[in-house]
């Protein structure tokens, strides 16, 4: 849900802590703001109601606390879970609704694209929302 709808890098996503995207009264922010782990570059991701929604059930659901990671590890610590972890999640829901593709943590980026191109947004404006330096690496 963050991946396809912010076109964050895994690497981003994986950091982001409860308290990142939720306000103290467990309600999802409208923005969150973060230095991209890869280009150094501050950003500001508008947090939309499919995944403010999907805030609100996993608030409900878990309840975590504010200092806790989103996508928190089950090994004990306060860490994230890793990108193989992540790989996995990702492979295994394809799996199960019919999509045996290869598909990665990096199909996220790339399902945000595609959509935001098929729902009529420029190729400048995805290949800025990318960091991407050229039309080319967004074609890709």
């Amino acid at each position: 849900m963050v991946g396809t709808n912010t076109a964050l890098l895994i690497s981003d996503i994986l950091n982001i802590k409860v308290s990142d995207v939720v306000d103290r009264k467990g309600n999802p922010v409208d923005f969150y703001e973060l230095r991209e782990k890869k280009t150094k570059k501050l950003k500001l991701f508008p947090i939309n109601g499919p995944i403010k929604k999907a805030l609100k059930e996993y608030m409900k659901e878990y309840n975590p606390e504010p200092e806790d990671y989103l996508f928190q590890s089950k090994k004990g610590s306060n860490e994230p879970i890793n990108r193989k972890t992540a790989w996995f999640i990702i492979k295994d829901a394809a799996e199960t609704v019919g999509v045996n593709d290869k598909i990665g943590t990096h199909s996220l980026r790339k399902t945000f694209a595609y959509f935001a191109y098929k729902n009529g947004h420029s190729l400048e404006l995805i290949q800025k929302i990318l960091n991407h330096d050229s039309p080319a690496d967004t074609i890709k």
